[in-house]
């Protein structure tokens, strides 16, 4: 099968083979016109165009690459987390390749980081999800490109934070709820800041906080509570519990973008996944053109 060129996307949208380069390089110095540009990557996109990122990188000296590092809990992590941040990876890969880059998704572990995958490329920005400050210091280290943090709490003035607000989600969740007996379920996350900001925002009862570390053990904690109103943050820990709840007591804090899967019945509180993925990319661009911001924490709250 012929590979697609610049020039067949010039020929089909009736514009030049130079307009095309200046699109799909991102080049910032011409002036072109929005609508042209839609045009430009809509069909690009039809007739499956993959950039040459080598020669890109000769013309430009950039690699068109953006790496994306999630921390995994392995020894810890239950089969319930494998798809926690899926919707996100895959808006922020959509949204990146409109913009010309190409997105590099690596696991590690959390107990013996491995970054070979990542530092074997010439990676222009890299975002590392979900890491607390110890685990955080020894990876950045590898790198002289911008860090974007998401979903951890690392008071450090160098780097820019992307953070859910957990507080004020949990807050409003509250405010439904007449239950001195309430109790609330989450996921682990890597970040013991942003663990200690969920409890203090909880502020209930110790024993009616359960961190999820298996299915028999939530299994247990909702039977023991049967009757009572609760908050869960995580969807697919929701769906693990609706077995075990009635859902018209129940509030979730979907984090995922998967909050289609849940009954009708139960309350929901969603952060919006795609706005997460446009603010990161957004947020990537000003770091990259060197227009810093004087927040680093850049603050989403859940509808």
């Amino acid at each position: 099968m012929k590979k697609v060129t610049m020039k067949d996307i010039a020929i089909s949208a009736g514009v030049s083979l130079a307009t095309v380069s200046y699109v799909l390089n991102n080049n910032e110095k011409e002036k072109i016109n929005d609508e042209t540009k839609e045009k430009i990557f809509k069909i690009a996109k039809e007739l499956n165009y993959v950039p040459n990122l080598n020669a890109r990188s000769l013309v430009n000296k950039k690699s068109g690459l953006i790496g994306i590092i999630v921390v995994r809990d392995y020894k810890k992590e239950g089969p319930w987390k494998k798809n926690f941040y899926s919707s996100y990876i895959n808006a922020l890969e959509r949204l990146l390749d409109r913009e010309g880059y190409h997105l590099l998704v690596t696991n590690t572990p959390l107990d013996k980081p491995d970054l070979d995958i990542v530092l074997q490329r010439e990676l222009e920005a890299v975002f590392v999800i979900d890491v607390d400050e110890k685990f955080f210091y020894k990876i950045s280290n590898n790198f002289t490109v911008p860090i974007i943090i998401l979903d951890s709490i690392i008071d450090d003035k160098l780097f820019y934070k992307i953070l859910p607000d957990f507080n004020d989600s949990i807050k409003k969740a509250l405010k439904d709820i007449d239950d001195d007996e309430a109790y609330l379920i989450t996921e682990k996350f890597n970040s013991n800041k942003v663990m200690a900001s969920i409890s203090d925002a909880f502020n209930g009862k110790k024993e009616n906080l359960y961190i999820m570390e298996s299915i028999s053990g939530m299994e247990k904690f909702l039977k023991d509570r049967k009757g009572n109103q609760g908050i869960i943050i995580s969807e697919y820990l929701a769906i693990l519990a609706q077995r075990y709840v009635d859902c018209k007591k129940l509030t979730v804090i979907a984090t995922c973008g998967d909050s289609y899967l849940l009954s009708e019945d139960i309350k929901l509180l969603k952060f919006n996944i795609l706005k997460k993925a446009e603010r990161s990319v957004e947020l990537m661009k000003e770091v990259l053109e060197k227009r810093y911001r004087g927040n680093k924490y850049l603050i989403l709250r859940a509808e």
